[in-house]
């Protein structure tokens, strides 16, 4: 029996094979035991898998012979092999406020996936764009003939040469999908027009009567309102000219007021935000200092001069062009709202998850206040509270729904759709807009092709910091030296990710890299495919290398930890002792205990490059503990600890209690 005999050259103990016969154990019903029943046929690992495989020589002379049975390689030998249409990606920007902005889908643009012949040159393109959005030579932004036509691509304002075909372009820029836009400008609109136009930006919800701002960046608990809550803006009676989503104001004797009361204001650098109020005439004009920088895209709005043009009403109506609201990564200093989610603090992730499940809530001034494990709300309101709910989301979220040691991968859950990890990437964007918090422990190769950013490194150095040590141990001497490996290991490493091809020294470094793109890529794809849309903005302004360069930088580093400690310019030897101690006890923390030092100080987990301040309080040694103050980056510490053990011994016992209330307000 073929069979048998295979088994037998590779070393099966004679008395298995004796009662493999008898039991008519043959390569057909040994593909049918499971591993538990045929252990008592075949006890080594590396025969049950050769057992498994096995093909009887009458079978194998059916196959085809190997140079018949290999296709064709890709566009060899087959003149209908290389396909001569690509796929492009086309989009609508319109000429507004001096610069050319994309129209949305609502609104009739978005971006449209079409089919063109590789000859097809830019003229053709474009003819296919106007009919697309202008159909029947209409939009909703006016007829087509009072639109100038041209064809740009993605991130430059210069038209593409009219002749110039789809094939040449994609051989010179090398993209993966070539993303085109037909731009359109009113014939007669010229850029001088443009600085005379004051516009109201409507806000997409109203807020509730303020007090005051509040100098802080916390919000107040009575300036929340729900995102659906109706708008409270009136507009005078003067010559207006409104659309469906801004109005413009013209007039050339006309004062205008500002209401700065219904709502907080915040100033473009292209328009002149203001509200309309019907009962007064004064010009209420005010100013603020933006900070681009991720996490501070909201600001509060102060008082300035400002003067109204008087030669407006000479703008033509249609010069004014109607335009949905630019989109939170556009414009993030639109006119919002304070929104006040409520995150129960042991149910933070579905909390969260409902929260943001809201497409509206990006446009609100977004605050937290959060519910202890005993149902009475936790007295601290502001950043601190914010950077600490989306701390404890990513940690929770890493550990239910990742995979993964070092660095994670999202998995796939039944109770998350579409709607729930759209909702997760909405909390990855207010992170990294309100902050500059990114979950670094998703893995590069995820997290670059959730931003759309081009990945041309090697899989295997963070697959192996994906997998487990032990198992990165057995690859890794596998690669080096495979005659000497222990091949029992190997195949149960390789088992346990669902390899089904047999290693060998030659191919062992290739099945090593497509199962590292099937789990790093493949399998995440659908999550991928959620985020994007909502990531798009964040990964246009971001490069693959600036992405490496801003997940190493935030790493918590003693060193750099230790540079953005503040201590008093004057302090008695006690104090400086105490000084010593925190000094010396940063610089002997790892990296997990660094991010939990910085998140009771900071709220966050990473180095923000924030510093703190470190002050001293006298207390008793019943008392003594040190106090963080999460919104101002304070931290108290006792002026007197005589030894660094017990200095030590008091801190971790703070950081590993994971007890952390936030009661000052």
């Amino acid at each position: 029996m073929d069979f048998i005999f295979a088994l037998r050259e590779r070393g099966v103990p004679e008395e298995n094979l004796t009662k493999m016969e008898e039991d008519k154990i043959d390569c057909d019903v040994a593909r049918l035991l499971n591993e538990e029943e045929l252990s008592k046929y075949i006890p080594r690992y590396g025969d049950r898998v050769f057992a498994k495989n096995w093909m009887p020589a009458k079978r194998r002379k059916m196959k085809l012979p190997a140079a018949q049975n290999q296709k064709k390689k890709y566009g060899f030998g087959n003149r209908n092999a290389e396909t001569k249409t690509r796929k492009i990606e086309l989009g609508w920007m319109n000429y507004q406020d001096s610069s050319y902005k994309q129209v949305r889908r609502p609104k009739g643009g978005g971006t449209r996936e079409i089919v063109v012949q590789k000859e097809d040159t830019m003229s053709s393109v474009l003819n296919v764009g106007k009919s697309l959005f202008f159909p029947n030579g209409e939009s909703a932004k006016g007829n087509a003939d009072h639109f100038t036509f041209m064809l740009c691509g993605s991130g430059s304002e210069d038209p593409l040469k009219e002749d110039q075909t789809i094939g040449s372009l994609y051989e010179a820029t090398h993209f993966r999908i070539l993303r085109l836009y037909v731009c359109t400008r009113l014939k007669d609109q010229e850029s001088d027009e443009i600085d005379t136009i004051l516009t109201l930006k409507k806000p997409r919800h109203a807020s509730t009567p303020d007090d005051g701002p509040c100098t802080s960046g916390c919000n107040d608990q009575n300036r929340s309102q729900t995102l659906q809550s109706p708008p409270l803006m009136h507009v005078s009676s003067i010559d207006v000219l409104q659309s469906s989503e801004e109005v413009v104001c013209l007039g050339n004797d006309v004062d205008t007021s500002f209401d700065m009361v219904s709502d907080t204001l915040v100033d473009s650098p292209v328009h002149v935000d203001f509200v309309v109020d019907e009962t007064t005439t004064d010009v209420v004009p005010f100013n603020s200092d933006p900070d681009v920088f991720p996490g501070n895209s909201i600001h509060e709005s102060t008082n300035a001069e400002e003067t109204v043009p008087e030669d407006t009403m000479s703008v033509p109506s249609q010069a004014v062009d109607s335009q949905e609201p630019e989109s939170f990564f556009e414009n993030p200093r639109n006119v919002t709202e304070s929104e006040t989610v409520v995150i129960r603090r042991v149910h933070c992730v579905n909390d969260m998850i409902q929260a943001f499940s809201d497409k509206n809530i990006l446009h609100a001034n977004v605050t937290f206040k959060r519910v202890l494990e005993n149902g009475e709300e936790e007295a601290g309101i502001g950043d601190g509270v914010l950077q600490d709910c989306v701390t404890e989301f990513w940690h929770i979220f890493y550990a239910t729904r990742t995979c993964g040691t070092t660095f994670k991968i999202p998995t796939l859950h039944h109770t998350y759709q579409e709607r729930e990890w759209q909702a997760v990437a909405r909390i990855f964007v207010l992170g990294w807009l309100r902050f500059g918090y990114l979950p670094i422990q998703l893995a590069p190769p995820f997290l670059k092709e959730a931003l759309s950013l081009p990945s041309e490194t090697s899989l295997m150095e963070a697959y192996f910091s994906y997998i487990s040590q032990a198992e990165k141990d057995v690859l890794s001497e596998a690669l080096q030296d495979f005659q000497n490996a222990d091949m029992d290991e190997v195949l149960s490493v390789l088992s346990s990710h669902s390899c089904t091809v047999l290693p060998k020294e030659k191919n062992l470094q290739k099945i090593l890299e497509e199962i590292a793109h099937k789990e790093m890529v493949q399998q995440p794809a659908y999550i991928i495919k959620c985020w994007r849309p909502i990531l798009q903005s964040v990964g246009e302004n971001m490069t693959a290398e600036r992405l490496e360069q801003i997940t190493n930088d935030l790493q918590p580093k003693a060193r750099n930890v230790a540079k953005n400690l503040k201590f008093p310019l004057s302090m008695p030897p006690s104090e400086t002792t105490v000084s010593n101690h925190l000094l010396r006890f940063i610089r002997e923390r790892d990296q997990k205990e660094l991010g939990l030092f910085l998140r009771y100080c900071t709220g966050s987990d990473l180095f923000l490059s924030k510093t703190i301040h470190v002050t001293f309080k006298e207390m008793s040694e019943f008392t003594r503990r040190p106090i963080a103050h999460t919104c101002t980056q304070q931290l108290e510490l006792a002026s007197d600890c005589s030894t660094y053990a017990e200095f030590r011994a008091e801190f971790c016992s703070v950081l590993n209690s994971g007890v952390w209330v936030m009661d000052i307000l």
